[in-house]
């Protein structure tokens, strides 16, 4: 039960009263570990270093996490990856504020040597393959044709890339499909907080964009 939260620690899916808990309980397990087995330090930085040697793909994770639970236990395995996700300089903070010396250089060196590339591991392990993890996107008036068009460069998890070119109005229809895939999934809990308020902000500078008037096009051909 306890890995589940941790599985669900690394969704971002966990209150921050609970992420404090499971934190300061997994920082205590590898205090405890490395007190009791010293040499394990030397020998976990080694077997993170075999593990990440070779390009990482949807299993490096699961790899990863393996060869650290054996060593220092699932929910510590876990606690690195989490640190490595995000804010790596706040989680090491958290996280060596409880722990002894010995463990705050461990932590420390895990992070400065591989939060990257552990990043780049968890990410594909908790991701769909064919989800997108980067875009870049373009908006652009065709000098020639005086017409709008919008690009967008999809770089998916597996390494693919896409790349969609579509003009202003087929750009509304897909964001209004897209909406309407959003509310048939019809629970709110499946998106995080980060994400419902970052799409809040972007509705509500479109909203404002869409909501200006319309100039004129009429001709006053009235006289004097």
């Amino acid at each position: 039960m306890e890995n589940d939260r941790w599985d669900d620690m690394l969704l971002d899916r966990v209150p921050d009263e609970e992420v404090e808990q499971l934190v300061k309980e997994a920082a205590s397990q590898l205090s405890a570990g490395l007190k009791k087995y010293p040499s394990f330090h030397g020998t976990a930085v080694q077997a993170i270093e075999r593990v990440l040697d070779d390009k990482a793909d949807p299993q490096t994770l699961g790899r990863l996490l393996e060869a650290l639970s054996s060593l220092l236990g699932a929910d510590v395995a876990r606690l690195l990856a989490w640190i490595s996700l995000q804010d790596v300089e706040q989680r090491v903070a958290q996280v060596v504020e409880r722990v002894d010396d010995a463990t705050k250089a461990f932590v420390r060196e895990v992070a400065g040597l591989f939060s990257a590339q552990i990043r780049q591991a968890t990410q594909l392990g908790l991701s769909i393959p064919d989800d997108w993890s980067f875009v870049r996107y373009f908006a652009l008036l065709d000098q020639i044709t005086g017409q709008y068009r919008t690009r967008f460069d999809f770089r998916k998890y597996n390494g693919d890339q896409i790349i969609l070119e579509m003009s202003p109005d087929s750009l509304l229809s897909l964001m209004g499909i897209m909406s309407a895939v959003a509310v048939a999934i019809g629970n709110r809990d499946v998106f995080t907080e980060q994400t419902v308020n970052d799409f809040k902000s972007a509705e509500a500078d479109l909203q404002r964009m869409l909501n200006q008037p319309i100039p004129s096009t009429t001709v006053d051909v009235s006289s004097s």
